[in-house]
């Protein structure tokens, strides 16, 4: 495999001068390597199309009119050249993309009938008898209707079958997403597929970006799509990075660019959320002085894209305790409408699917929300004036449970002396009676 990547553009120009020019236009905004077109316009005498500061043409061997051509990027790296086994053939051109020790072929095929006697359509003249190299690439106009590229097409095209058989014989997968269109004209009532692009299985894995692109001016759409390479980015040498003085930066302009980057990358999509979002708001701007509008508005606008405590926590944490907990009821009274409500969207069968799915995602995010708001309530850590209070606290608890001790035992002593009162004063009481009888 090579080490390059390559960006392929493929199209039928239909013999449209127009068309050349915009497909050129296209390719070199994309930034193309390489331009496959099928029916190009040509000068008279069949000797080359619309020429282009920063393409290089290549034409088929050929006495007859070509109706294959390719334009290579001057810029492009690897080295690209008619093949050797590239048929005398105006409807076939192969090219060879060659760097190091490694090649891909790029088959370019306009399938029609002959120019010649032969009557023959391109695939069964120069086609199907030829041997396909390991790193194969057939791209073009096959014109040829089958329901694996095309499910709605109406009929089935003659020969799509052997055109089939072929494709698995050489082990080719297909790239096109089946009815995707890529060729209409005005008197059609839909799309249909006649532009395919296949590659062999080693090269399958490495297909990035394969898409079909808006009209040109040709009644079939262009293909593009990019052939990885093997090359890995390489890392920057720290070394030779540009060194700068972080003292001389305006930090406050940093600041605000950053500020104004994020807001940009984050939109208001739900009336619910901006309507709980403004509530939570306003309690927290009329309960702290130290929120700022960027602040404000920052909070505003994100908390529809993420969930309410996710954002709100930067400003949540940068107010003093006693602000966090008078806004805190209002974080969790609107956590809870939105829990409620997106349980009413739920009950209501009449609404549509997607709504219920949104509704879902509200709830989910709502509960997400609740259990980080009960984080938040964790104690806040223990400062050194709290440690003093505790300490004192401590303190006068203990003196209360000590006096309240000697209370206790103040208390038994007394009891105890006055049972042992009540026990001579029986005594006494006994020795008199005594004495009395005797």
């Amino acid at each position: 495999m090579i080490s390059s990547s390559i960006k392929v553009l493929q199209v039928n120009l239909n013999c449209s001068a127009e068309a050349t020019e915009s497909a050129l236009q296209l390719a070199v905004e994309t930034k193309v390597d390489i331009l496959l077109v099928q029916e190009p316009w040509l000068v008279p005498g069949n000797t080359r199309s619309v020429l282009h500061p920063s393409y290089t043409q290549i034409l088929p061997k050929t006495h007859l009119r070509p109706r294959t051509l390719a334009y290579i990027a001057r810029g492009f790296r690897p080295s690209s050249c008619i093949a050797n086994t590239s048929p005398n053939d105006p409807d076939l051109l192969v090219l060879d993309i060659s760097e190091a020790n490694a090649t891909i072929q790029l088959f370019n095929i306009y399938n029609e009938q002959d120019l010649g006697d032969s009557g023959l359509r391109t695939v069964n003249r120069v086609l199907y008898s030829r041997a396909l190299g390991p790193n194969t690439v057939l791209a073009g106009d096959l014109n040829i209707h089958h329901p694996w590229w095309d499910p709605l097409a109406p009929i089935t095209s003659p020969g799509a079958e052997e055109l089939v058989d072929w494709i698995e014989s050489n082990s080719l997968e297909l790239l096109n997403t089946p009815g995707t269109g890529t060729f209409f004209r005005p008197h059609m009532t839909r799309e249909s597929v006649l532009d395919l692009t296949l590659v062999s299985p080693s090269l399958a894995s490495k297909i990035q970006d394969w898409i079909v692109l808006p009209d040109l001016g040709s009644d079939n759409y262009s293909i593009s799509f990019t052939i990885a390479g093997n090359t890995r980015p390489l890392v920057d040498n720290p070394s030779l990075a540009t060194a700068y003085n972080t003292d001389l930066a305006d930090w406050n302009l940093f600041s605000e660019k950053l500020k104004s980057g994020f807001l940009l990358r984050t939109t208001s999509f739900s009336p619910l959320l901006t309507t709980a979002t403004t509530t939570v708001t306003t309690t927290i701007t009329t309960t702290t002085t130290t929120t700022t509008t960027t602040t404000t508005t920052m909070f505003s606008v994100s908390v529809c894209n993420f969930n309410i405590v996710n954002l709100l926590s930067p400003i949540y944490f940068s107010i003093s305790e006693k602000k966090q907990a008078q806004v805190f009821p209002a974080i969790k009274k609107v956590s809870e409408e939105i829990k409620v409500q997106a349980e009413a969207f739920l009950k209501e069968e009449a609404l549509p699917k997607s709504t219920n799915t949104v509704a879902l995602a509200y709830l989910e995010e709502t509960k997400k929300t609740n259990f980080f708001l009960e984080e938040l309530l964790a104690p806040p850590p223990v400062t050194d004036n709290d440690d003093d209070d505790d300490k004192n606290s401590d303190s006068e608890e203990f003196s209360s449970s000590e006096e309240e001790e000697e209370e206790d035992v103040s208390s038994s002593e007394f009891k105890i002396e006055e049972k042992e009162s009540k026990e001579n004063r029986s005594n006494k009481e006994i020795s008199e009676v005594e004495s009395k009888e005797e």
